[in-house]
């Protein structure tokens, strides 16, 4: 899976590839639940890398989370993979392709289970 995983600039995207019906003339749109960055997703990529001992892949989104955070000065719900910017994403609401904006301060938490 690790030799697989597509990991775009900002981290490695939430579902890949994109939806055809969210791209846009340039190529720089993106589904809100597809082709984004979370910070949740990098989360749980890094931790996975770091179980398997995948160094450089737990190092590379470990740093576009600190980095993504430092920038924006909070975890963002969601940013562009190439741009590496804040972004809400398109999605459907009434039948019509709208773009979301994207919520502050996003911090999801990870509990741990010792079972």
């Amino acid at each position: 899976m690790f030799e697989h995983q597509l990991v775009a600039p900002a981290g490695v995207p939430s579902l890949w590839p994109n939806f055809e019906r969210y791209r846009g003339p340039d190529g720089n749109d993106y589904a809100r639940h597809a082709g984004t960055v979370w910070p949740q997703i990098q989360g749980m990529w890094a931790h996975a890398a770091a179980h398997h001992k995948r160094d450089a892949i737990f190092g590379h989104e470990l740093f576009q989370l600190a980095e993504h955070a430092a920038r924006d000065s909070q975890f963002a719900e969601i940013t562009t993979p190439s741009q590496e910017k804040i972004y809400g994403g398109l999605q459907e609401r009434n039948g019509e392709i709208v773009m979301w904006k994207s919520q502050p301060r996003q911090s999801w938490r990870h509990r741990h289970s010792s079972a």
